[in-house]
C-alpha cells in the first residue's frame, strides 16, 4: 500500500508539475501575465493532492477508471490553451510580416515616388496618397479604390489623354521596363492602403500601423532635413497674413509662447497698431526681414521649397539668445520656413511684386 501510494504520489506531483509548467509558459510568453500563471500552477498543485488523497483510497478498477477520467479530462482542458497559443502565434507572424512589408515599402518609397509625392505622402504636384494626414484633404480617388487599382496604376503607370505618347505617371513595373518587380508593387499598395481606416478596412489589414509613419526613420539626415521642410509646410501656419507692404524693413521677434499647445516658441510678429499677432507676413519684394531672437533657446530660420510653387532663401542654422537674422527678399513667391531646433515652429513669408 505504501508503494502503491508513493507511485499514486509520484503520479499526482508529476501531472501537477506538467500542468504548473505549461500554464506558466503560456501565460508568461503569450500574456506577459505572471500573476494569473502562479494562480493556474497553484489550482494543478491543489488538484494533484487532491488526485492523491482520493486514488489512494480506491481499489484497482477504480483506479483505472479514475485515471482515463484523469487522462481525458487533462488533455480536455490544454487543448484550448494549446489552440489560443498556436492562434496568437499565427496573428503574431501575420503582423509581424505586414510590419516588415511597410518598412520595407517605405523604403521604396522614400525612393521611388517621394519626389513628385512628397515624403509625407502629401502630394508634390502629383495626388496625395497619405490619406492618414490629419486636417487634411484626402484623396477622394484613392479613397475609392482597391488594392488591385492601386496596383495596376504604379505597375502600368498613367497616361496623358492628350498625348498617349506622353506618361503623367512612369510605368514602375518590370514588365513595362521599369525598376520594380511584383513584390515592391504589392508592398507600396500595401503602404498606400495602410494610411486611412476606410483602405485598411478593404484590404484587412492585420493592424492599424500607417506605413508613411516609417518613412522619416529610413532617412539620411539631409533628406530628414527636407522632410521636416515639408512637414512644416504642409502642417502650417494656418494663421492670417499681417500685411506689411508699405514697408522696407520688418523686424520678426522669436519669442517664448509657453502657453501655446501647439508650441512653446514662436516666429511671432505683433502689428503695434491693430495688436494683432500672426506667424504669417506679407511684404513687398525689396523688404528686408530681421529675426530677432527675444526668446530663452537658441533657434534656426530654415527655408524649403516644398512644391514647384514655392522658393527658398537663404537660411540660418543658428540664431543664439539675443541675436538676428536678416533677409533681402528679392523675388516674389511664398517662404514657408520653421526652427530645426523646434520643428513646431513654422512660419511664412509672402513676397508681392
Amino acid at each position: 500500500m505504501r508503494s502503491s501510494s508513493r507511485n499514486i504520489g509520484g503520479l499526482a506531483l508529476a501531472v501537477a508539475a506538467g500542468l504548473s509548467v505549461l500554464m506558466l509558459l503560456y501565460f508568461q510568453l503569450f500574456h506577459g501575465d505572471g500573476q494569473v500563471a502562479f494562480g493556474i500552477s497553484a489550482v494543478g498543485w491543489a488538484t494533484a493532492a487532491f488526485i492523491f488523497l482520493v486514488y489512494s483510497r480506491m481499489n484497482t478498477v477504480q483506479r483505472t477508471g479514475t485515471m482515463a477520467l484523469v487522462f481525458v479530462l487533462v488533455v480536455a482542458f490544454m487543448l484550448p490553451f494549446f489552440f489560443l497559443a498556436q492562434a496568437k502565434v499565427s496573428a503574431d507572424r501575420t503582423n509581424g510580416q505586414y510590419d516588415k512589408q511597410l518598412k520595407y515599402a517605405a523604403g521604396l518609397y522614400a525612393t521611388y515616388c517621394a519626389s513628385c509625392h512628397g515624403l509625407l505622402g502629401q502630394g508634390l504636384g502629383a495626388p496625395q496618397l497619405n490619406n492618414g494626414i490629419p486636417n487634411h484633404d484626402t484623396n477622394p480617388v484613392i479613397l475609392g479604390w482597391n488594392s488591385q487599382d492601386v496596383q495596376r496604376v504604379i505597375a502600368a503607370g498613367i497616361v496623358n489623354n492628350t498625348n498617349p505618347t506622353q506618361y503623367l505617371m512612369p510605368q514602375w513595373s518590370q514588365a513595362y521596363g521599369g525598376s520594380l518587380n511584383d513584390d515592391d508593387i504589392n508592398s507600396l499598395t500595401a503602404l498606400i492602403m495602410s494610411s486611412n481606416d476606410k483602405t485598411r478596412n478593404k484590404v484587412g489589414a492585420p493592424t492599424s500601423q500607417n506605413g508613411f509613419d516609417y518613412i522619416f526613420g529610413l532617412l539620411t539626415a539631409d533628406q530628414q532635413k527636407t522632410y521636416n521642410l515639408q512637414f512644416a509646410a504642409l502642417n502650417g501656419p494656418k494663421d492670417a497674413p499681417i500685411d506689411l507692404t508699405a514697408l522696407k524693413a520688418v523686424t520678426v521677434p522669436i519669442v517664448d509662447t509657453p502657453t501655446d499647445p501647439s508650441s512653446v516658441f514662436k516666429f511671432l510678429y505683433t502689428d503695434p497698431a491693430s495688436k494683432a499677432s500672426s506667424t504669417v507676413i506679407k511684404i513687398k519684394v525689396g523688404t528686408t526681414v530681421t529675426w530677432d531672437n527675444v526668446s530663452s533657446a537658441i533657434h534656426s530660420v530654415s527655408s524649403g521649397a516644398p512644391n514647384a510653387d514655392t522658393t527658398d532663401f537663404k537660411s540660418n542654422s543658428t540664431v543664439a539668445v539675443g541675436s538676428t537674422y536678416a533677409v533681402t527678399f528679392d523675388k516674389a513667391g511664398t517662404f514657408p520656413y520653421y526652427c530645426i531646433y523646434h520643428p513646431t515652429m513654422r512660419a511664412q513669408v509672402i513676397v508681392v511684386p
